[in-house]
């Protein structure tokens, strides 16, 4: 619910705040740096991730709770299923989002360079953690809980912890729609909104 009234905020004050003029433009110089570089971040990153390993059974009785630091030793005491399968709607959900800037006339004439700044933007939100992923191989906190199953422990993915992938393509996607929407309604007096809706529905 939260998540839904805070982009229904978004959705609903395109439609009353008058757009300025496109103020954004794709250069081939510039656009093609970027591209080429987070495609240069996407294959690393991709590659990397490829070569963390699932822990062994051994390993993974061998890991204790009381030898990790009081802030993560809270959080090894949590686990829901549903819990994780709403984060990942939500991040599915947020990465939706800056469609919803298309409603209006003038963002929908620049579809193209949107669409491609965004693409921009999700390369490196996606891939960078990836490249963190692959450094620190850091296990969730699930992995020190009793009740969670062995076979989501025996996943590759219980090696993923650090950094989030979920929370930067979350807030990626928050940031990207607040500042599209600052820049096509530079006058709107809803702007604290779209930002303040975007972030809170990202966390």
């Amino acid at each position: 619910m939260k998540i839904f009234c805070s982009l229904l905020v978004c959705v609903l004050v395109l439609s009353t705040a008058t757009p300025a003029q496109s103020p954004y433009r794709l250069s081939w110089e510039k656009d093609g740096i970027i591209l080429g570089s987070g495609a240069a971040v996407s294959i690393l990153g991709y590659s990397l991730e490829q070569k963390i390993n699932p822990l062994s059974v051994q390993e993974i009785e061998a890991l204790s709770r009381n030898n990790i630091n009081a802030f993560d030793r809270s959080a090894t005491y949590h686990w829901s299923k549903n819990l994780m399968t709403g984060s990942d709607a939500g991040v599915v959900l947020m990465m939706l989002s800056p469609l919803s800037l298309f409603l209006d006339n003038n963002v929908r004439k620049d579809f193209q360079t949107i669409s491609a700044m965004y693409f921009e933007t999700m390369l490196f939100a996606v891939f960078l953690p990836s490249i963190a992923k692959r450094a620190t191989e850091r296990v969730r906190p699930f992995i020190y809980n009793e009740q969670t199953p062995l076979q989501d422990k025996l996943d590759v993915e219980a090696r993923k912890s650090f950094f989030s992938g979920h929370t930067t393509v979350a807030f990626a996607s928050a940031v990207f729609l607040s500042t599209v929407y600052d820049g096509y309604f530079p006058d709107s007096k809803y702007k604290n909104y779209v930002w303040a809706g975007s972030l809170l529905t990202a966390s």
